[in-house]
């Protein structure tokens, strides 16, 4: 796969710069935010504060993996080359106690921009699990429709109401 630009948090993969082969693995970008205090927390009570300060507050990197290389061909003719992607990330608790995430990627290589990502976000200190799917169904180059993918009506219908919501909101910030 060749060079991209990744959104760690979006569930998009940092590409490397160069070519790499399948079953390839590569350190991606650290998750950012506000704080990664889940890796300060005491995974045996909860607790953090002044008494879990020693513990490391920087979290890992995403663990890349290229696991395919795919060509896709569009009722039109259109051919699209695509990477499927691993991932996978920790707060650094021990998996069964802290958050930590695993996704699948399709990455259009031409453009560098994911066509679908599936991710899977687990938060064992809450309990709770997420399942995350982002598509691509918009019509810019790099989407799934340039892909030659056919959108139902109601994603088309979707799509169209969101496009009008985003254009009215922006128009009143002017």
């Amino acid at each position: 796969m060749g060079p991209g630009r990744g959104r760690a948090g979006a569930g998009v993969p940092a590409a490397l710069g160069r070519r790499v082969r399948v079953g390839e693995v590569w350190r991606g970008a650290r998750v950012e935010g506000r704080c990664n205090r889940s890796a300060c927390v005491d995974p045996d009570n909860g607790a953090g504060g002044a008494a879990a300060h020693e513990r490391p507050c920087a979290t890992m990197s995403w663990r890349e993996r290229l696991d395919g290389l795919y060509t896709l061909s569009g009722a039109g003719g259109e051919v699209t080359t695509v990477a499927q992607l691993a991932g996978f990330w920790s707060d650094g608790q021990p998996l069964d106690k802290g958050v930590w995430s695993e996704r699948t990627v399709l990455v259009d290589v031409a453009h560098g921009r994911p066509l679908r990502a599936e991710v899977f976000v687990h938060h064992n200190f809450t309990g709770i699990e997420r399942h995350v799917v982002i598509d691509a169904v918009d019509t810019c180059p790099g989407g799934l429709v340039a892909a030659g993918w056919s959108a139902p009506q109601a994603v088309v219908d979707e799509r169209a109401a969101l496009t009008a919501a985003l254009e009215r909101a922006t128009h009143r910030k002017r």
